[in-house]
């Protein structure tokens, strides 16, 4: 989209044509989902640090790591 942009009185503009040829990379909805789960996860953990709950959670996470579990 950088590229596509042109300069007119200093205010870049972007042609439809460009928006429409430009092509969006997804990924599989396997590996969406699999980034959520994990996303999920961190989110948990980052609540629970900051409530002070961190050390127990990590200890946690790490054993069920250690059983594959994650």
């Amino acid at each position: 989209m950088f590229r596509a942009g042109k300069t007119m009185s200093g205010l870049n503009t972007i042609s439809a044509s460009n928006v429409q040829d430009t092509v969006v990379l997804v990924p599989p909805i396997e590996v969406q989902e699999r980034f959520l789960s994990a996303l999920r996860k961190v989110q948990v953990y980052s609540e629970k640090e900051q409530t002070g709950l961190a050390e127990p959670l990590f200890e946690s996470i790490t054993q069920c790591a250690f059983r594959g579990e994650l």
